[in-house]
């Protein structure tokens, strides 16, 4: 949806003669301000030496002619918002429901590689790797986790080098040394099997950021620092998946110490029970009997979060950041919530069944992807 959205802008952009370099589409914070917004007269009215609500004013205009935008106008000092026509948005729910289980899918090219070095304290690591290299698997690559050290590696002899003729590291102690070695044997052993590699590792003193990337002179190289996430060990495979559902539905730069509590808690601060009790919903609903209702906000509000989900993966699997899926899911699962207020005049229960559909998609690719078993019941 927001490919569809943002190539019709830069269309217009262009017919009015301006570039479209920086011109990009994303949804707004507020439903107030339309479902999409676009910077693009802010960017390129310098181009063209115009006031921005000028620019923003003809573009508006432009776009006001697109079967595909109910209404476009203008705000503040030159963001133009865009309501998507009924029309385009059940073609949109249409299009996630037909694709099923391959939502957000890609046939992108290539070998891709997550690593982690199995001895540092922690699950966060290995999850991450786990979940990125499901995301470049659902993208099409030939994907796999990698922890193996080789056992004979020029690491310790790269690092040595590189600290004796670049000041930008710092210095580093034999005890830091031996932790970066083991680290950069695992990256090159991934190296050794894939095009691509991601590594994860333990936010601390011995991640130098930046510095494998440097000491390997690879483009093809991200590494990612995760900040430490405790939790209580349990035999129970369900609380584990749990766990992992909670830890990936927050920011990776956030620490965390997670009890068997905690995660199973029914409660509204608890993102893994909000996620998979919308999953739930989304199941329970489909039973019930088939309802093509008019469009309420919130409903078009969720259907404009679903259609992002493509580009969700696509910034996940680009930027070694696998906790946006899990993030992503929690919006989701808030917005789910809202379209079933009382406070909109109806049943809760009456909500569009092509909406619950696509709901329902998004939530099973997201937590298949997760590694997370959708449950029939919370208790």
């Amino acid at each position: 949806m927001l490919e569809d959205v943002r190539s019709a802008v830069r269309c217009a952009v262009r017919e009015l003669g301006g570039t479209v370099e920086g011109v990009d589409v994303g949804l707004p914070g507020d439903s107030a301000n339309g479902d999409v917004m676009t910077n693009a007269a802010l960017l390129v009215a310098k181009t063209l030496s115009c006031p921005p609500r000028d620019f923003a004013t003809l573009l508006a205009m432009k776009l006001e002619t697109d079967e595909r935008f109910a209404s476009v106008w203008v705000a503040g000092p030159g963001f133009v918002n865009l309501q998507l026509s009924d029309k385009f948005l059940r073609e949109i729910v249409s299009s996630i429901v037909g694709s099923g289980s391959a939502y957000g899918s890609d046939t992108m090219a290539g070998t891709f590689a997550a690593c982690f070095v199995q001895s540092e304290e922690g699950v966060r690591p290995r999850w991450a790797a786990e979940i990125a290299t499901a995301i470049a698997t659902h993208l099409g690559k030939t994907a796999h986790v990698f922890s193996e050290r080789p056992e004979a590696s020029s690491a310790r002899e790269l690092l040595l080098a590189h600290f004796e003729g670049s000041n930008r590291f710092g210095q580093v102690t034999s005890a830091e040394l031996a932790c970066l070695e083991a680290q950069l044997s695992v990256v090159m052993g991934a190296f050794g099997e894939a095009e691509l590699v991601q590594f994860f590792a333990k936010q601390g003193g011995t991640f130098r950021p930046g510095l494998f990337e440097n000491v390997l002179a690879e483009n093809d190289l991200s590494c990612a620092a995760l900040e430490a996430c405790r939790v209580q060990h349990s035999a129970d495979h369900a609380v584990m998946q749990l766990m992992k559902l909670y830890c990936f539905a927050h920011r990776a730069d956030r620490e965390l110490e997670l009890s068997c509590e905690t995660v199973q808690s029914p409660s509204a601060v608890n993102p893994a029970f909000r996620i998979l009790y919308a999953a739930m919903s989304c199941k329970r609903l489909l039973k019930c009997e088939s309802r093509s209702t008019e469009l309420s906000k919130p409903e078009v509000s969720l259907i404009s979060k679903l259609a992002t989900f493509p580009e969700v993966l696509r910034l996940s699997h680009e930027r070694a950041e696998p906790h946006r899926i899990g993030l992503f899911l929690s919006s989701c699962a808030d917005l789910l919530a809202s379209c079933q207020q009382p406070h909109l005049g109806r049943d809760p229960k009456t909500i569009a069944t092509c909406v619950v559909a696509a709901a329902d998609v998004v939530f099973s690719a997201g937590l298949a992807i997760i590694g997370v078993q959708p449950l029939d019941d919370f208790s």
